[in-house]
């Protein structure tokens, strides 16, 4: 679907944004029922895949950022879909911290160059594996993401993104063996922020 007034939704969207409404829901999340704010927050934006990074930039990343800044500290964000051309805006535009449960889709080593010492990242074992095996494969698979990922720091080896109904326990148990065998790592690449 193509939208003839590209201006008119951007209208809409800057006047949820900025809703009396949407302020109430900010403040009732601050609290959540604790005595002390929320100081963080993770979003989970799924349709990011479907946007090229301009548009994602133009309809998303204004009101995520809002939203981010409502909650300052961990800038989380979940996305499972073909997400390697967004990444770079999730890293520049966005500053996330956290890429959580990421998509067995994405090539590890764009997460890695994309990503990687900036953000705390997870996942990317396709969940079909994990269900189907064999364990060999998976550990395999899953070495394949900690070699691209771990030596910049900040890497938590998880599934892409879901464990589907009925995995068996080995197969569980292989990414386990992978992670123990595989996940020490050193790290040797320097975070952005570090000088040479």
């Amino acid at each position: 679907m193509r939208y003839s007034n590209i201006q008119g939704c951007s209208a809409v969207l800057r006047t949820l944004s900025s809703s009396t409404s949407t302020n109430s829901c900010v403040r009732v999340a601050h609290t959540s029922g604790t005595a002390e704010p929320s100081t963080s927050l993770g979003i989970s934006d799924d349709g990011a895949a479907y946007l090229s990074p301009e548009l994602f930039k133009e309809f998303s990343v204004p009101y995520l950022n809002k939203i981010y800044e409502a909650f300052p500290g961990m800038r989380g964000h979940h996305m499972c879909g073909a997400v390697e051309h967004q990444l770079g805006v999730y890293s520049e535009d966005l500053k996330i911290t956290h890429f959580s449960a990421f998509g067995y889709c994405v090539d590890p080593h764009v997460a890695a160059e994309k990503l990687g010492g900036r953000a705390v990242m997870s996942g990317n074992v396709d969940p079909q594996l994990i269900l189907n095996g064999p364990p060999s494969r998976i550990i395999e698979a899953a070495r394949h993401v900690i070699e691209a990922i771990a030596p910049h720091g900040g890497f938590i080896l998880q599934d892409g993104a879901n464990i589907c109904p009925g995995t068996p326990i080995e197969n569980m148990r292989a990414m386990l063996t992978a992670a123990e065998e595989y996940g020490k790592c050193q790290r040797v690449v320097k975070r952005s922020s570090e000088k040479a």
